[in-house]
């Protein structure tokens, strides 16, 4: 059976699933998603199997959708990136120091984030292993949940209530040194 006129048919669903994305990443451009989720779509078409039970549109748009979240996540991680070399650099030299600029901040305002620096060193310390493990590759690596859980060999429903708890820790943490304060306000 020819997948394309099944294609055709349910392409506009594509620009419906677009607004649900743009929705929960409203930054994310619609035309860039528009594109992705159209080649997750010919990717689906081209592996679909009718014996596996599921229809093609919603496997085609469960892949769609699949692919625009990947392209987030990917626009996400680019952003984190620190460039390690300018523009305007006036020698030809190859420095892998990234540039940073000149702190501006005032001394109190330094020694505060140094002694916030230290505190977090601590709690993170004492953060027991579970949490800590899943906010690292969470947060620090830019894991997904899926991508956690893959890698732990736990459920993705333990990977959430593993973040959930070890955030609260901090989060509780936080509050008893006085770093929460202005949150709550």
């Amino acid at each position: 059976m020819d997948p394309a006129p099944d294609i055709t048919q349910i392409m506009p669903s594509v620009r419906r699933l677009v607004g649900l994305v743009r929705r929960a990443h409203p930054f994310a451009d619609e035309e860039d998603l528009s594109q992705v989720g159209f080649v997750g779509l010919l990717e689906a078409a081209s592996r679909y199997d009718a014996g596996r039970g599921a229809s093609l549109s919603t496997f085609g748009g469960r892949r769609a959708v699949g692919a625009m979240r990947d392209h987030v996540r990917d626009v996400l991680t680019e952003r984190r990136k620190v460039p390690t070399t300018p523009i305007d650099r006036d020698d030809d030299s190859q420095d892998p120091r990234p540039l940073v600029a000149p702190d501006r901040r005032s001394a109190e305002s330094r020694e505060m984030v140094l002694r916030f620096g230290r505190f977090l060193r601590a709690a993170w310390t004492d953060l027991p292993d579970p949490p800590r493990e899943v906010i690292r590759q969470r947060y620090l690596e830019g894991a997904s949940v899926r991508d956690v859980a893959r890698a732990l060999g736990v459920s993705i429903a333990t990977v959430a209530r593993r973040e959930r708890a070890g955030l609260d820790w901090l989060r509780e943490r936080f509050r008893e040194c006085g770093y929460g304060r202005h949150l709550d306000d």
